[in-house]
């Protein structure tokens, strides 16, 4: 696993998650296994779905399993309806902007965008359930029916451009899907681990889409009927499914996991609710870089683009927000270190996100392109009372 990179003492073995029991509500099932799945890589492109007004709900819910199978492009999308990024419409990615982890993004005057809190390299490999749910008053994503994000709607229809396809599959996915089901609702999540373990009928209220792909033509199963643009032939592109769907072994398996996942996401969110809402946006995006080379590898691009995530605003070239005094500061505030030495660290120009403040001057931060991690995102403990130079601490404001 990636944190093990870190080989720091005092820093869990994995960096994730949610009691297990909140994870695996679903039942299992005997029976036969799941059927096909749909193949995506470099020479197997996207589907579409021609423009329809079914396909544009003002509440939605869009699930899938998908099984990734490592590193994605920089832009990989598991469901996309959206033409432009200035135009409404929505996106279910696996990597997005280069930040490789499973988001949610939706059009409210700008393009929103609600990110996952652990990256997609603890999914490789193995199937994983992801669901985004949007309704007038929440915007949630969840993963293996767990609420790992959860955004305000502001009392806001789900808006759309009549003119964008129904994408699947798009901008380079490596991987497969099974059963994706688009929803005229939001669904609760004690209905999506409900149902995640089994197949559906087809006839469920407010069923606006479903695909299982368990044959050549694509057929879709709700009453809408929707047809692939241009009528291909899947048969290229249909392997077996090894999907927890229906397989008491499977779902066994799939469950196994979840325990893997489960820790490090527990130690995250002990820290991030705790923390003001910038503040917590920053920590989780940095903390699940941790180990991961990311970006152009620069201490400020890092920085930087933690602060994008969170919607802060950026004063100055290397002023990040309201000065704090240091014994005041708090994970996910941001440091800019000038002309700063000391015996583990030193810098002419520096920036990092605190991820713990020890009190006393001792601090560890999480940042890139210094020692000992070079262009790897990683931890360093830092102790500001014994080195020289100008160390400020500021805290992210909108």
């Amino acid at each position: 696993m990636m944190l093990l990179r870190l080989r720091l003492p005092w820093w869990p073995i994995c960096l994730l998650s949610l009691l297990v029991s909140h994870l695996v509500a679903g039942q299992s099932h005997g029976g036969p296994a799941a059927g096909s799945a749909l193949r995506f890589d470099k020479d197997l492109g996207e589907l579409r779905v021609n423009p329809n007004p079914a396909l544009e709900p003002e509440e939605m819910t869009v699930e899938l399993w998908a099984k990734l199978d490592g590193p994605q492009p920089e832009h990989a999308q598991l469901v996309r309806k959206l033409a432009r990024w200035d135009e409404p419409g929505y996106l279910l990615a696996a990597s997005q902007s280069g930040y490789g982890c499973v988001q949610f993004r939706w059009w409210d005057q700008t393009l929103r965008t609600m990110p996952d809190s652990i990256l997609s390299t603890w999914y490789y490999g193995r199937w994983h359930h992801f669901a985004a749910v949007y309704s007038r008053t929440r915007v949630c994503l969840l993963v293996d029916g767990a609420e790992v994000a959860r955004q305000d709607a502001g009392e806001q229809p789900l808006r759309h451009d009549p003119g964008a396809p129904l994408r699947i599959g798009c901008e380079g996915l490596v991987g497969e899907i099974d059963e994706l089901r688009i929803w005229g609702r939001a669904l609760q999540a004690s209905e999506i681990r409900a149902n995640m373990y089994r197949s559906l009928g087809g006839n469920e209220d407010k069923l606006v889409a479903y695909w299982q792909f368990d044959d050549a033509s694509g057929t879709e199963r709700s009453a809408n009927h929707f047809a692939f643009e241009g009528a291909p032939d899947l048969s290229p592109r249909l392997v077996e499914s090894t999907a927890p769907i229906r397989s008491a072994a499977a779902i066994k398996q799939h469950r196994l996991e979840l325990t893997r996942i489960s820790k490090g996401r527990e130690e995250v969110e002990r820290v991030a609710t705790k923390l003001p809402p910038l503040n917590a946006v920053i920590y989780r995006f940095a903390t699940s870089l941790t180990g991961e080379a990311f970006g152009s590898g620069d201490c400020w691009n890092f920085v930087n683009r933690a602060m994008d995530m969170a919607g802060a605003l950026r004063r100055d070239v290397y002023v990040f927000g309201d000065p704090v005094p240091l014994e005041e500061a708090l994970p996910g505030d941001l440091i800019h270190f000038t002309n700063f030495s000391s015996p583990g660290f030193g810098s002419e120009n520096h920036s990092a996100v605190l991820w713990r403040n020890h009190g006393g001057g001792k601090i560890t931060v999480i940042h890139q392109n210094a020692p000992p991690n070079g262009k790897r995102v990683g931890l360093l403990d830092i102790d500001v009372g014994r080195g020289s130079g100008t160390t400020v601490v500021y805290r992210p404001s909108k």
